[in-house]
């Protein structure tokens, strides 16, 4: 009856650290889609920038592209989502430039020509890195704009919780991940195997600054129920912004001239 009992529980811990380890290798696989060939600028798009890399710990050196705007004291480090390099957001570079501000660009650890292989907490330390390198050009904590777009809004918010900013802006987050597996599985225990979190949700309480969270309403990927449930626990002062008939990456595009308009106005006067 005793070795019944301890084959049960044995089974049972071998059956749970298998579907730990599948629920680890499906994650890593569906979290992090990294590219490093980078794709050059449109002629149309094209800015001079500083390529330059920084150390995030003692074995990563991550890639960030500063594109400096003599004509504004104000930055924007710019997280970029799960996808792709820096070189993919040209647009997103160009249209920040020219509301006005310096854009750090960061690609984060195995993106791009960054050195390592993406973690949560690797991540996290990336954001710390670049936060300290743009800080130690000369900008002031009250021009410096912290924005973050889909799966970089985990990374900015956890950048805007140890470090003072102007603003921090969301754009197309979710709130943790355990929600975005809901979406997928949604009777699937998750919490029981996952370690990753990616959780602004939580982190938002603690941030002081003026938030913006802007998503479009027919997003795709990340359900604009989480963009509204991640505002209801931001701090005030706090804004959202819906770009009607924004998909999840096209938000940009779609949003136009009408959201960079709002965005030249938040980062401005930090209202709307």
């Amino acid at each position: 009856m005793l070795k019944k009992g301890m084959s049960f529980i044995l089974m049972i811990i071998t059956v749970y650290l298998l579907m730990a380890v599948i629920v680890q290798v499906f994650e890593y696989v569906n979290t992090y889609h990294p590219v490093s060939d980078l794709e050059p600028p449109p002629e149309t798009l094209w800015l001079s920038y500083e390529d330059v890399y920084i150390p995030s710990d003692n074995h990563t050196k991550v890639n960030l592209w500063f594109f400096r705007n003599s004509a504004s004291e104000r930055a924007a480090i710019v997280f970029h989502g799960n996808g792709g390099n820096n070189s993919h957001r040209w647009p997103q570079i160009r249209a920040l430039y020219d509301l006005g501000l310096s854009v750090a660009m960061l690609d984060y650890r195995g993106y791009g020509a960054s050195t390592g292989f993406p973690s949560e907490k690797g991540l996290y330390r990336d954001g710390q890195a670049a936060y300290a390198w743009v800080a130690a050009q000369g900008y002031r904590p009250q021009n410096i704009v912290l924005i973050g777009t889909s799966l970089g809004g985990a990374v900015a918010a956890e950048t805007a919780r140890h470090n003072p900013a102007r603003a921090l802006i969301l754009e197309c987050t979710f709130t943790d991940k355990f929600d975005m597996a809901r979406t997928i599985l949604p009777h699937f225990p998750i919490r029981w195997f996952s370690y990753n979190q990616f959780d602004t949700y939580h982190k938002l309480p603690q941030i002081s600054m003026p938030v913006l969270i802007v998503h479009g309403d027919r997003d795709d990927i990340i359900p604009y129920d989480l963009a509204l449930k991640n505002f209801s626990h931001a701090r005030d002062p706090k804004f959202f912004y819906t770009i009607s008939g924004a998909k999840h990456n096209d938000y940009l595009e779609t949003g136009a001239h009408e959201y960079l308009k709002i965005l030249k106005t938040f980062i401005e006067d930090l209202t709307l």
